[in-house]
């Protein structure tokens, strides 16, 4: 869920480490 809106919202499909700690910040403030 928060992974998608994360990734979809830099607009980048490759994969980056800055974003997956943000979607885990992201997750863990969301859940």
């Amino acid at each position: 869920m928060n992974r998608s809106f994360v990734t979809e919202r830099r607009g980048t499909r490759s994969f980056s480490p800055s974003a997956f700690l943000g979607a885990l910040v992201q997750a863990y403030l969301n859940r």
